[in-house]
């Protein structure tokens, strides 16, 4: 007679572990939520000017940027976000959103710089709760934990 083991959590330990990933899908959805009030705030506060690329590095992807606030000041920033699709050259114009109270933190006027924070903590909520929903339903499971000894052949 042979005897195969397999190995696997149990059906309990699996719903445990999806409603652990479904707790942390809620808090990545508190994450989105507060990230969004943050981006929307900046948005809605910040001051929109012109500024030109004088500087790209890491394959065209990576701008340093120059602007003048509204208060002539001169500033220099290189974004906090990039998008590797997005591609800049020296001498480029785009537009600067920035803060009168901050202007180093400036971002460029493009949904990738914008939004980066609410884009990040949304896709770790969707990746949370699709992995919680399906392992509370048993169409994933996780192991090892527990060994069963399964015969088989006849005897």
């Amino acid at each position: 007679m042979d005897q195969l083991i397999t190995s696997e959590f149990s059906k309990s330990t699996n719903r445990r572990i999806g409603k652990f990933f479904l707790f942390l899908a809620g808090v990545s959805l508190g994450l989105t939520v507060w990230a969004f009030t943050v981006d929307r705030k900046f948005i809605d506060s910040a001051i929109a000017v012109r500024g030109v690329v004088i500087a790209v590095e890491k394959s065209d992807t990576l701008p340093t940027i120059r602007f003048t606030t509204l208060y002539a000041e001169q500033i220099t920033f290189r974004p906090k976000s990039r998008n590797l699709l997005e591609q800049f050259s020296v001498g480029e114009t785009v537009e600067v959103f920035y803060l009168k109270t901050a202007p180093n933190e400036a971002k460029l006027n493009m949904a990738s710089h914008l939004w980066s924070g609410t884009e990040i903590s949304g896709v770790f909520f969707v990746i949370l709760g699709i992995l919680g929903v399906r392992t509370v339903r048993g169409s994933m499971t996780w192991g090892p934990l527990k060994q069963t000894r399964i015969t088989v052949g006849g005897g």
